[in-house]
């Protein structure tokens, strides 16, 4: 499902519509990219993640990589 399609569906308007980022990212955080995110990964082999308390978004990014990786198809919401 793409943002667009879920934010329709939720009846929600683009939070980020406006949003400049910043020029320089700083990426870390708490065990960001931990080998569990893998193994979770590759064992559920999910369809939806939800992270709650994103952060920066490191994790997200660790996560998004093992599933492009497998190649499974999979959406992740962040609430921050």
């Amino acid at each position: 499902m793409t943002k667009e399609k879920l934010l329709q569906k939720l009846e929600l308007e683009d939070a980020f519509k406006d949003y400049t980022p910043m020029q320089e990212a700083v990426l870390g955080g708490w065990n960001s990219d931990s080998k569990v995110f893998q193994f979770l990964i590759e064992n559920a082999k999910p369809k939806l993640i939800i992270e709650v308390g994103v952060f920066v978004g490191f994790s997200v990014i660790t996560m998004a990589k093992h599933l492009d990786r497998l190649n499974l198809p999979c959406a992740i919401l962040c609430i921050d």
